[in-house]
């Protein structure tokens, strides 16, 4: 479909059409695993996570960002399944409603940890119907100034402590059972261990802006910054705090300016 606005006529692609723009390099292929068009609930997705059963969990965010006064907001966290094997998604739960915000999911502990800023919670089903019904904060206070750098791409650490990325230019104030644990203005990277409930700052400052954080097969880090492009060797990073840290060698850099790299 199509739809004028102040720059012209916008032009939102379907599926098999966005597929066709992509540009894969030699042994690659992209498919649609479920888009909007099949699930209409699947609107304005953040963040995504499989589970063990091969099923995708996926927090969306459908009233952002037109919160309105008198009308619920009713973010949400899917489960999509493939019950036929075709490699595409054929079945979609609501996994729970009425969130505010959910910028980051990850699976853990017989359910999900999901950013409900200013929270940080957990989420459990316990009665089999794929249904939240324990609805815990388990931490509060994180910053909320913008949206788009609240808490967000969670990914565990090999040694089982939740990470979570914080960008630029907010101020939140954590309240933990170790007391309040503060940032201001700088991007960071926390990690939370739930077999402790102690959060801790992991990377600090976080480069210009944290965006997205994954480990390889040996278990070391990559931090990639969502405002100058650049990909992270993280471990060195990950040491003691030090306000300079703009001279890190870079892992992989992206011409052409500001973009939005996500790593998987």
């Amino acid at each position: 479909p199509e739809q004028a606005g102040k720059t012209g006529v916008i032009e939102y692609l379907t599926p098999e059409a966005a597929i066709d723009k992509f540009e894969m390099a030699d042994g690659y292929q992209i498919n649609c695993f479920a888009s909007e068009v099949d699930f209409p609930e699947l609107a304005n997705c953040v963040q995504f996570a499989f589970d063990s059963r091969g099923r995708l969990w996926v927090a969306c965010m459908p009233s952002y960002p037109q919160y309105q006064p008198q009308r619920e907001v009713n973010d949400k966290v899917l489960i999509l399944e493939d019950t036929n094997g075709d490699g595409r998604a054929d079945k979609c739960r609501v996994f729970a409603d009425k969130l505010h915000v959910p910028t980051g999911i990850e699976l853990g502990d017989g359910g999900a940890y999901v950013a409900q800023q200013p929270d940080l919670m957990f989420l459990k089903d316990t009665d089999g119907d794929d249904k939240a019904d324990v609805r815990e904060v388990v931490l509060d206070g994180f910053a909320t100034d913008d949206t788009h750098h609240a808490i967000s791409a969670f990914e565990w650490t090999p040694d089982g402590r939740l990470v979570m990325l914080e960008g630029l230019a907010l101020s939140g104030t954590v309240e933990t059972a170790y007391g309040p644990l503060r940032n201001k203005d700088k991007s960071v990277s926390y990690t939370y261990d739930p077999r402790t409930q102690k959060l801790e700052k992991y990377i600090y400052p976080c480069l210009v802006n944290a965006w997205c954080f994954t480990h390889n097969d040996w278990g070391q880090p990559f931090l990639g910054d969502g405002t100058v492009a650049d990909q992270h060797w993280a471990t060195p990073l990950t040491g003691a705090e030090y306000d300079a840290r703009g001279n890190n060698r870079e892992f992989i850099h992206y011409e052409g300016g500001t973009m939005r790299p996500a790593l998987g």
